[in-house]
C-alpha cells in the first residue's frame, strides 16, 4: 500500500513538474533589439492635417506627395514656408517639433496655438492672416 502511494506521489510530482517545465519552456525570451522605445512607437505614429492646403504644403516640405505621413517624417522638418496658400487650420503643426522657421503670410490663420509648444522656433513669420490672440506664442 505504502509503495503505491510513494509511486503516486512520484508520479504526480512528476506529472507537476512536466507541466510546469512545458509551460516555462514555451515562453521565449526576446533578445533586448526586438524591444522599441517610446520614440520608436511615436516614430510610427501616423499625423494628420485637418487642413489640405497645410498638408500640400508639408508634403512638398518633407517631399512625400502621397502615403501617410508619420511622425518620422516630419522629425528633421526645420523650415516651412506655406505662403499665400489659404491656410485656415495649423492643427497637426504640434507635431513638427524641430521646426525653427515658418512663414504662414497671406492665409486665413486665426488660432495660433498648434504652435505654442514649437520650442525651436527663431522665426515666425504670419503677416495678413486673422490673428487677434498672439498668446499662444
Amino acid at each position: 500500500m505504502r509503495k503505491r502511494n510513494l509511486v503516486g506521489k512520484i508520479f504526480g510530482i512528476a506529472l507537476v513538474f512536466a507541466i510546469t517545465a512545458s509551460l516555462v519552456g514555451g515562453l521565449t525570451a526576446l533578445p533586448l533589439s526586438n524591444l522599441r522605445s517610446p520614440s520608436q512607437v511615436l516614430a510610427d505614429e501616423v499625423v494628420t492635417f485637418p487642413d489640405p492646403n497645410l498638408e500640400t504644403a508639408i508634403r512638398e516640405a518633407i517631399g512625400k506627395p502621397s502615403g501617410d505621413i508619420y511622425q518620422s517624417d516630419l522629425d528633421n522638418l526645420t523650415s516651412l514656408d506655406a505662403d499665400s496658400r489659404n491656410i485656415i487650420d495649423l492643427t497637426g503643426l504640434e507635431h513638427c517639433t524641430s521646426l525653427t522657421n515658418l512663414r504662414f503670410m497671406s492665409n486665413q490663420i486665426s488660432d495660433i496655438s498648434p504652435v505654442s509648444n514649437l520650442t525651436s522656433l527663431t522665426g515666425l513669420f504670419l503677416i495678413s492672416n486673422q490673428i487677434s490672440d498672439i498668446s499662444p506664442v
